[in-house]
């Protein structure tokens, strides 16, 4: 059932759980009474509503804690994809205050990056693994982007831009796939 909740979009998900969690402790609330009407004895009445309460609470800190990790674990992943997208059009902007001959393969090929995250990454991350087309795309990016000679210094300042934003596309694409490999806490 987590990965039926996981699968949902995070709002419907966050309902569901709390719901589901509320349904459970409601069910332990039914049982200790039904099994302490068994029981006359008020002492032990006591003792075992105490008991499935506890467990009921218990449970619920448990099923909220778990669905807290899979929600930082979300929200790690959109950070991710945001600060590449910006990295991806920072690239871009910068090439362009290169020569536009010298840069328009670059910025081809970034394009088709850009492309091959949406089609070969995303459905490769399924399987707790990178797409090959987007990490060879990539590779000939930085490799191409290393070639540049800045005729300036401003353009020197924006191949260290650039150089930097590569690293960045690097570190949140790794970022991307560690999260994809996370599944849900054991304890669940």
């Amino acid at each position: 059932m987590l990965e039926f909740i996981l699968s949902l979009p995070p709002l419907i998900g966050c309902v569901i759980a709390m719901v589901s969690t509320t349904l459970l402790g409601l069910v332990v609330y039914v049982i200790s009474y039904k099994f302490n009407e068994k029981y006359k004895k008020f002492d032990l009445k006591d003792s075992i509503t105490s008991l499935f309460r506890m467990v009921g609470i218990l449970v619920s800190l448990m099923l909220s804690l778990a669905f807290g990790e899979v929600i930082t674990e979300w929200q790690a992943v959109k950070n991710a994809i945001n600060q590449e997208s910006v990295a991806i059009s920072d690239t871009y902007i910068n090439l362009k205050y290169f020569d536009s001959e010298a840069t328009r393969e670059i910025r081809a090929v970034l394009i088709d990056y850009t492309q091959a995250i949406i089609d070969d990454d995303w459905p490769a991350l399924a399987n707790d693994r990178l797409g090959q087309r987007a990490s060879a795309l990539k590779r000939q990016v930085t490799e191409k982007v290393m070639e540049l000679k800045p005729a300036n210094s401003i353009q020197k300042e924006f191949r260290s831009g650039i150089i930097a934003d590569m690293d960045t596309l690097s570190d949140h694409r790794l970022s991307r796939l560690n999260h994809s490999m996370t599944r849900p806490p054991v304890y669940v």
